[in-house]
């Protein structure tokens, strides 16, 4: 969908549209969500409570696909993507010591977000925690790109495929340090 078709879309149906889309593709929707408000069609207190609801309830359907969805994988599927028992542990280790960090690490690199959301359900994070700290990091996220649509105004339209650009590049450079780490031989203790 173009940004022309999206603003018709919003102009003519308003908070109706904005908030499933929001849902399917929160930044790009965000900053479409800004202009629309420098429009005048939103007021700004209004869009963003929509962005970042949408942003969360998305958020939260991934985070179920993880913890129930991958449940009825085969278990032979699961184990050629390395998610066997010992794996699923330490997953469960790290998101019950750092899930709050990297929850908010993978909403500030976007990029990483859904495998992160997806993990933090299959580690079985407790749910309130998990929608707590993607909270804490998809307001200022939200707010980054509605202030972005709304300063920047129709040039803010054009940044969508600078932003999805953007999320590829951090996703390829994230995707590089993990398999370095992974790989990286390590001293027996």
């Amino acid at each position: 969908m173009t940004y022309d078709a999206l603003i018709a879309a919003v102009t003519s149906h308003g908070t109706v549209i904005l908030l499933p889309l929001a849902i399917l593709e929160g930044p790009i929707v965000t900053v479409l969500a800004g202009y629309a408000a420098r429009l005048g069609i939103f007021q700004v207190p209004v869009a963003f409570a929509i962005v970042v609801l949408g942003d969360l309830v998305g958020d939260s359907v991934l985070y179920m696909l993880g913890r129930s969805g991958l449940r009825r994988i085969p278990v032979r599927w699961l184990a050629r993507l390395g998610l066997d028992p010992d794996r699923e542990a330490t997953l469960s280790s790290h998101f019950a010591e750092k899930g709050g960090r990297t929850l908010i690490l993978g909403k500030i690199t976007h990029s990483a977000g859904a495998p992160i959301l997806v993990a933090a359900g299959l580690a079985r994070m407790p749910f309130l925690p998990f929608l707590w700290y993607n909270l804490l990091g998809t307001l200022p996220k939200s707010a980054v790109f509605l202030a972005l649509g709304y300063v920047l105004g129709e040039a803010a339209t054009h940044l969508g495929p600078t932003i999805a650009e953007g999320s590829l590049i951090m996703l390829a450079v994230l995707l590089v340090a993990g398999l370095v780490w992974w790989f990286w031989p390590r001293k027996a203790p």
